[in-house]
């Protein structure tokens, strides 16, 4: 029985040994000039900047907790194939169950926007034409990187009101039976931005996009 755990010792040998060697070659063949550009921290050919304590978008974090997770969910598969004639009918309709409950599941955080992606440009959120004064013309919100702006368009023209993102002090849904309102307050005295007619999802899409700015803006 000993003699079978020899090959382990061998390679745990082997690497002892080896690992200060290497460590100790590299260290007397390589130049060793360092200045304060070798000494900084390389990340990805970009300069560092800023503080690493910045805040990042939650989305960030929930996409990666459900890869984990319905990564390890697909794991059950694996057992399941092995023993496929053993389980018969009975294990082959468990299974249905569980992918069913699987794609239900995925279907939801998809409708809740959890997929959506994280880094957008520009987005344009329409109100409905159902609502007051939206028929002809539906008011347009407009966020950016740089400003949020409200668009209602005319017979003959258009207004147009804008807040920049570093201004933006709160965002405000209020939502109805059907339909939600936004409100948009700035930090720098002009006026609120009102928008009314917006489906609860795209209203609070608006939020999250101003406060991914927001997190992400170089001050």
């Amino acid at each position: 029985m000993p003699q079978n755990y020899v090959p382990i010792f061998i390679f745990i040998a082997f690497i002892a040994i080896l690992i200060p060697v290497t460590l100790l070659a590299a260290k007397l063949v390589r130049p060793d000039n360092p200045h304060k550009a070798k000494l900084m921290p390389y990340e990805c050919g970009i300069d560092p900047v800023d503080s690493a304590r910045g805040r990042y978008t939650v989305r960030f974090y929930i996409v990666a907790i459900l890869f984990v997770v319905f990564d390890v969910e697909t794991i059950f598969l694996f057992p399941w194939a092995v023993k496929f004639k053993a389980f018969g009918l009975f294990g082959l309709v468990e299974m249905l169950i569980f992918l069913a409950i699987l794609v239900v599941g995925y279907i939801w955080i998809w409708k809740k926007g959890a997929l959506v992606d994280p880094l957008p440009q520009t987005e344009t959120f329409a109100a409905s034409r159902w609502t007051r004064g939206n028929f002809l013309f539906p008011t347009r919100i407009v966020v950016s990187p740089e400003h949020v702006l409200r668009v209602k368009s005319h017979l003959f023209g258009s207004s147009q009101e804008s807040i920049a993102i570093g201004k933006v002090a709160s965002v405000q849904i209020s939502t109805g039976v059907f339909w939600s309102e936004i409100r948009i307050d700035s930090s720098g005295g002009s006026n609120p931005i009102l928008s009314h007619g917006h489906r609860k999802r795209d209203a609070e899409r608006i939020r999250d996009l101003i406060e991914h700015f927001q997190s992400t803006r170089t001050p």
